[in-house]
């Protein structure tokens, strides 16, 4: 059996170690290390091995015009109109390093793109749709010992599922009793509004959990609703409309359009 590896295989940081081995090559060139003609350039072949070809100046515009689309992808994610949830900023921090990386493979740069920030959608929509479902069946008053549980799963841990929709990470460090032990602290120095939103909800929450959620206060369902209708909770879901997305999106089909013909 062969022990060599595939060209494309992902590496354990993420990265296609073809990728890593362009960014190796590119370096090489930058330095001086590795001196090719000009109009040349050092790039892989379908197998994986370094070889020289001709500067493909069409190539570079469009790359170029991958790279302006980080660019603005960057740019929107960095504007008070962005997301904001934990997991968007990681993403905002990946997309600088791929940004810096500089991508040479045609249609690449698109396509981690478009990975990086549909994962960072599909992770924060896990957590908000548990938010969600824990206030639809609040709100259905149809209290069974399997919604109970269900409920107290999510409600024992709402504030760190708050803050990583609003773009705080809980630090480790902190005890169990989270919120009062600093967390609170946290959010109050970002922002008030949202501070008092998430206090009040979780009170009305562990004053219900309390008391199993029987009686005719509805305060546990109203205060977390009113934090689900927060602009910064909505935007989670709104940057799907804005146009540097929907021009990435379609430029991610035809990039994946075009490798999968040329296989």
């Amino acid at each position: 059996m062969s022990s060599s590896k595939d060209p494309a295989e992902t590496t354990e940081t993420g990265n296609s170690s073809r990728d890593l081995l362009n960014a190796r090559l590119d370096l090489l060139v930058q330095s001086g290390a590795l001196t090719v003609n000009q109009g040349h350039q050092v790039t892989l072949d379908k197998d994986g091995l370094p070889t020289v070809t001709d500067v493909d100046s069409k190539a570079d515009i469009k790359q170029d015009m991958e790279q302006q689309r980080l660019e603005n992808l960057i740019e929107f994610l960095e504007s008070p109109a962005a997301p904001q949830s934990d997991d968007w900023n990681c993403a905002r921090d990946n997309l600088r390093q791929l940004r810096d990386r500089r991508v040479s493979s045609k249609g690449d740069v698109d396509i981690l793109a478009w990975t990086m920030i549909t994962d960072a959608h599909k992770f924060t929509m896990q957590r908000l749709r548990l938010l969600e479902s824990t206030l639809e069946l609040l709100e259905s008053k149809t209290l069974d010992p399997d919604r109970l549980r269900r409920i107290n799963a999510v409600v024992e841990h709402f504030p760190e599922h708050a803050c990583d929709l609003i773009g705080i990470t809980t630090p480790e460090e902190l005890d169990d009793d989270v919120w009062d032990d600093g967390l609170a602290e946290i959010v109050l120095e970002k922002n008030i509004t949202v501070y008092r939103c998430i206090n009040e909800a979780w009170s009305a929450l562990r004053e219900g959990k309390r008391r199993g959620y029987l009686g005719s206060s509805t305060e546990p369902e109203l205060l977390l609703r009113r934090f689900l209708e927060l602009d910064v909770i909505k935007k989670l879901k709104e940057w799907v409309y804005h146009d540097v997305f929907v021009i990435l999106e379609r430029k991610v089909i035809t990039a994946r359009r075009l490798q999968q013909a040329s296989t």
